[in-house]
């Protein structure tokens, strides 16, 4: 079924929790709970919209409480809080497991060897499905973690990144060529720190691609927008105008 813009569909009843219950919520998941009141107001109301239109599934055993559906639709939302459901149209369905997946192909090197894929956290495929750990999702929340991480954002991140290059459509006020400029500098200098073996400012794993440069970078500047603005300000800056905020 198709609805129009205006036709928002009824959250089902077991989802419909109260104004202080969804507020609690939100103020239990670190990334959101900065948030000014207007702004927690916008996201939960996003929220709303998210859980109301898209499909959210456990497979594997893995049983979606409506607390859990909640937590997830919550910060899927973040970084579009200022973009709108829109930007997700393309989006249809969360897939949630436990722990991490294999997922059910393989992978061919360059002289025909082929090698298993994953285990994974989370994955984002262009046909509209975005898939994640539960446990991944509970580990990012206690931010223990060498690195500011968050599965969800990450993934969300692939969903706005439409063409898979590391550039997400930019509204008209910002230039392809600058946004180019500032994400291939930051990835050829953490690159040459890399090799070097001296540490980086994110998660090396971004360094498998722009598309994961740019969704690692989006994980740090919602999970710690003060460390990113600290060692990748020309990101962070693009970041700003793309998400049209700058997080707490």
């Amino acid at each position: 079924m198709i609805f129009l813009p205006w036709q928002r569909p009824a959250l089902p009843p077991h989802l419909d929790y109260s104004a202080a219950d969804r507020l609690e919520l939100l103020n239990g998941i670190p990334v959101c709970s900065g948030l000014g009141m207007a702004d927690k107001e916008r996201l939960l109301d996003l929220a709303d919209e998210f859980l109301a239109r898209k499909n959210m599934e456990g497979v594997q055993g893995m049983v979606l409480t409506p607390r859990i559906q909640w937590m997830i639709a919550l910060q899927a939302c973040l970084p579009i809080l200022h973009l709108g459901l829109k930007v997700l149209n393309d989006l249809k369905s969360v897939v949630v497991y436990q722990g991490d997946f294999i997922p059910p192909w393989q992978k061919t090197d360059e002289i025909g060897v082929v090698h298993p894929v994953g285990p994974h956290q989370g994955e984002s495929w262009q046909l509209g499905t975005v898939v994640l750990s539960w446990d991944a999702v509970e580990e990012d929340m206690k931010g223990e973690g060498e690195y500011p991480t968050n599965v969800i954002i990450h993934e969300i991140a692939h969903q706005l990144d439409k063409g898979g290059g590391g550039m997400p459509e930019l509204p008209w006020t910002m230039s392809r060529a600058s946004w180019m400029r500032d994400f291939s500098m930051a990835f050829i200098t953490m690159e040459k720190r890399h090799k070097k073996g001296k540490t980086t400012p994110l998660d090396p794993y971004a360094l498998e691609s722009a598309a994961e440069f740019f969704a690692v970078a989006c994980e740090a500047f919602f999970v710690a927008p003060g460390y990113l603005q600290e060692v990748l300000p020309a990101v962070y800056g693009q970041l700003v105008g793309y998400f049209r905020w700058e997080p707490n």
